[in-house]
Formats: structure tokens, C-alpha cells, sequence
């Protein structure tokens, strides 16, 4: 903390970090099933980047830049998932994320746009071009810093 203001990983004051999180609640106030966050353990978030580093050293392109694209997405009606301590979780019409590999396309004028790949590199170590198994709150809510309630 410096100056006693809290920033994120990108600079963002943690006040207004807060204010984005109620401005969401208070947009989506009344909708039923509504995702409020969505939680990812640190080891799939690793696995996923570590993938993703292997396929761009194979793919031989070391020096382009490859990333990772959130889609903001609904599940369908009927939607189940089992989380993390197994309980069955219903996820019926609820907000989630998808998580896509980018890498670095053609130059169009004067940007490098990152485009959406599903890999063909990796298959054999059993990747999984498009990752949607985050625990979603609520429900899975334990640790939720009370000023994101």
C-alpha cells in the first residue's frame, strides 16, 4: 500500500475497483442467477499459461506475443458443474467467463491484433482450447472481500 491507497495488479485504485464491482451489481439489480465473480485456483491458471507457453516455443514463434482472451458468456438452461470440493453446483442461465488463446496475427496498417486460436500444437498433452470451469459466486464464495459484497 502506498500513501494508504490499495492498488490492483494493473493500477487500479481499490476504491474504484470497488465502485466497477457495485456498478455491475447495481446494473444487473433483479436478475435472477447472477454471477458475481467467477474464482480460478492458481495451479489451472498455471497449467493454462504454462500450455500456452509450450505451444508458442512449438509452434516456433518465441518472439510473438500470445495471450489470453475472457469472453464474458451464459451457460444454458440446465447448466452443471462440479466444483473444486465436488458438490454439484447448478449453473442454470448464470454468467461465466471463457478463456481463449490468442497469439499475435497479421499487421493490419500500424497495430499487431491479437486473434483467437484453439490449439493444434498440443493436443497430445491434452489442452483444453477453451477453459469454462470457474467456481461461480454466489455459491462459491468463501473468501469474497467484503467491499466486492
Amino acid at each position: 500500500m502506498k500513501n494508504g491507497i490499495e492498488k490492483t495488479s494493473d493500477g487500479v485504485d481499490k476504491p474504484i475497483a470497488v465502485e466497477m464491482v457495485k456498478r455491475y451489481a447495481s446494473k444487473h439489480a433483479g436478475q435472477q442467477n447472477l454471477t458475481k465473480s467467477i474464482w480460478f485456483s492458481v495451479e489451472r491458471l498455471d497449467e493454462i499459461i504454462t500450455l500456452l507457453k509450450a505451444e508458442r516455443i512449438m509452434a516456433g514463434e518465441a518472439g510473438k506475443r500470445y495471450g489470453i482472451r475472457f469472453y464474458m458468456a451464459t451457460h444454458g438452461p440446465g447448466a452443471t458443474h462440479i466444483n473444486n470440493s465436488g458438490t454439484k453446483r447448478e449453473y442454470d442461465n448464470r454468467d461465466t467467463v471463457l478463456m481463449v488463446s490468442t497469439k499475435q496475427g497479421d499487421k493490419v496498417g500500424e497495430e499487431n491484433f491479437n486473434v483467437d486460436y484453439f490449439s493444434k500444437y498440443i493436443s497430445d498433452l491434452k489442452a483444453t482450447p477453451i477453459e469454462n470451469h470457474g467456481e461461480l459466486c454466489p455459491e462459491d464464495c468463501g473468501g469474497t472481500d467484503d467491499e466486492f459484497k
